[in-house]
């Protein structure tokens, strides 16, 4: 994203090129093993996402961080009762 882009923009262009439009997204995350397929939409309506794809959600979440924001609370919980 650039910062003149509004937010509608950065939808429409979701939904018009939705498979370079998460590649890119894909790029900003750590993979284990790189997607070898972004969109396999062959069997509608059950599409499959980053086909053959190997993340780790706690690792892009916190980890990853640790050298530059290790001081920074990773995750903030408020509770309404």
């Amino acid at each position: 994203f650039n910062s003149t882009q509004s937010f509608a923009d950065i939808y429409q262009s979701s939904i018009d090129n939705k498979e370079q439009f998460w590649a890119e997204q894909a790029k900003r995350i750590y993979w284990h093993k790189e997607p070898e397929q972004i969109l396999d939409d062959s069997n509608l309506p059950f599409a499959k996402w980053f086909v053959g794809g190997e993340t780790n959600l706690c690792y892009n979440c916190v980890d990853r961080h640790l050298a530059e924001r290790a001081e920074q609370d990773a995750f903030i919980w408020l509770s309404s009762e």
